[in-house]
């Protein structure tokens, strides 16, 4: 089985927290015998993470064309599953849209749930409504959510799971007394 992990985070950066998240869950995903290709930005080119094979996918783009980009230059329907980390809001979300819609097949990860009570600004709560509404309108493209947070059954109508954040303690370096 092959599956795709969508990030605006630059995984290459390993001093990034999340970074290291990322990585565990692939490395998870792999190890549970699902090879997971990640695509991620960094700077203003878009690259695929192949099995360790990193190769460019588009450059020079705007944020806010950051999933309409995957979409024409990514065969989306050779994946099982897409796995996909919503970002903080900003303008990349309001375009998510144009990926939703080409696959059936996605698990969305909400990194803190209920995410509207973090919003800090009215831009960001704008942002995170149509964020809802986007999620809402193509639930049907969605497997299930997975989430940190309070218990819940469903968020916008489909399943979810719960995880929680961790890293891989193989890649924790311990000190020895």
């Amino acid at each position: 089985m092959k599956a795709l992990y969508i990030s605006l985070v630059d995984i290459t950066n390993n001093n990034v927290g999340v970074v290291k998240k990322i990585k565990s869950q692939v490395k998870a995903f792999n190890e549970s015998g699902i090879i997971m290709d990640v695509i991620f930005l960094k700077g203003g080119t878009i690259y695929i993470d192949e099995a360790g094979n990193i190769s460019q996918v588009a450059s020079n783009i705007k944020l806010i064309d950051f999933y309409k980009n995957i979409k024409n230059n990514i065969n989306l329907n050779s994946y099982s599953f897409i796995y996909m980390r919503l970002p903080y809001p900003g303008k990349a979300l309001l375009k998510l849209w144009k990926i939703l819609k080409v696959s059936d097949s996605f698990i969305i990860e909400i990194p803190t749930y209920p995410f509207v009570n973090e919003s800090k600004n009215l831009k960001s709560k704008i942002l995170n409504y149509i964020l809802i509404f986007q999620l809402y309108c193509f639930r049907s493209s969605i497997k299930f959510y997975t989430y940190m947070g309070e218990k819940k059954d469903k968020i916008f109508k489909n399943k979810c799971l719960r995880v929680f954040n961790c890293v891989d303690s193989d890649d924790i370096n311990l000190k020895k007394n």
